[in-house]
């Protein structure tokens, strides 16, 4: 009962039922306390707080991912909660709040959907395009499969050497076809190694495809890829010059996520 308590009384604030919300619309992936913030329009001190006592509450997780602290709800804790506020319903019949044939009229309803979005993350596909710097190329094609690839794939992307942030080129180019990729971080790749069960782990840069491990420690069905894509970050000239070979490199990251994903229908 405490648990319960401490839960319904941190959502019972308003700016806390706002940010949970966001955070149940994002899903698994979760979203960077930067971005909670911008899109809620939540000063970062007070977001600290509320984002502190929701995760005190048992309804929120955190973890780092690169730079950026990345939370997430805690589905199993809302259905415990659910499951609590539910254990007596309609005098421990809840089979009766269904009598008229819809699913979605039980008191469990909303439960069973939690356990059914929860068991089909955990069946996709996990992806990770890996290159040197994470900032640019594995980036781009983490966006495109997160908005291409529907829930066959869970999209992931890593750094043999990663930058502190995105090239804010890289993120232009993907606003221009409406893709935010900002709310992406970069990562060591050494925070997947042997921790996440990967299907694929594409190289889309020679310096990742010649340091990226072999062999995935405790996985040993991961299949390897070489997709090789210009970097960027090293092109010359004006602004507009450097935007051209973003939106080039882009596009042709495009098409290939495409291709893959018209070949593994």
């Amino acid at each position: 009962m405490k648990q319960a308590v401490e839960a319904l009384s941190s959502l019972a604030q308003e700016t806390r039922l706002q940010i949970f919300r966001a955070l149940v619309r994002a899903g698994a992936e979760g979203m960077a306390a930067g971005r909670i913030a911008e899109t809620l329009g939540v000063p970062k001190a007070t977001l600290s707080f509320h984002l502190a006592h929701l995760t005190r509450s048992g309804l929120l997780d955190s973890q780092r991912r690169g730079r950026s602290i990345i939370y997430a709800v805690r589905f199993d804790g809302v259905r415990a909660l659910l499951d609590y506020l539910m254990e007596d319903c309609c005098q421990g019949s809840p089979e009766v709040c269904e009598a008229d044939g819809s699913p979605a009229s039980g008191c469990g309803a909303g439960v069973r959907d939690c356990d059914e979005r929860d068991r089909a993350m955990s069946d996709r596909a996990k992806v990770l395009f890996l290159c040197t710097g994470n900032s640019c190329r594995s980036q781009m094609a983490e966006g495109f499969l997160r908005e291409l690839g529907g829930d066959r794939f869970e999209a992931l992307s890593a750094g043999t050497a990663p930058k502190d942030a995105i090239h804010p080129l890289a993120i232009q180019a993907m606003a221009e076809l409406g893709i935010d990729i900002s709310v992406q971080a970069t990562t060591d790749m050494a925070e997947y190694l042997g921790r996440v069960p990967l299907r694929y782990m594409i190289a889309v840069c020679d310096r990742a495809q010649q340091s990226c491990p072999r062999a995935w420690p405790g996985f040993e069905e991961v299949e390897r890829l070489y997709w090789p894509f210009d970097d960027p970050d090293g092109a010359a000239g004006s602004e507009e010059e450097k935007m051209a070979v973003f939106r080039r490199v882009r596009d042709e990251i495009r098409h290939r996520v495409a291709d893959w994903l018209a070949e593994n229908n």
